[in-house]
């Protein structure tokens, strides 16, 4: 298992815990439009920032919080594995 698969994982449970109870695992793949769908709004894209920044020691920011960087677990994946090597 790859590092962006264990984060995927991570945020999954998260997102199927949290914010989408009810939720079967399988309908929330890795491409999964989750911010232009509907699926998180402005409340659960700022509970998803601080899972994110306190599970993943990350800081996110404020332009960073929209569907270019949340919209997919691919995506969501991508920014914590950026911002873990300091990019």
């Amino acid at each position: 298992m790859t590092e962006s698969d264990s984060i995927k994982d991570a945020i999954r449970q998260f997102l199927l815990t949290s914010i989408l109870e009810g939720v079967s695992a399988d309908e929330l793949t890795d491409d999964t439009e989750l911010v232009t769908s509907g699926v998180l709004d402005s409340l659960s894209s700022l509970k998803l920032v601080s899972f994110l920044e306190e599970h993943f020691s990350i800081r996110v920011e404020s332009h960073e919080v929209d569907a270019e960087f949340l919209n997919t677990l691919d995506l969501i994946a991508n920014l914590v594995v950026s911002k873990k090597s300091g990019s």
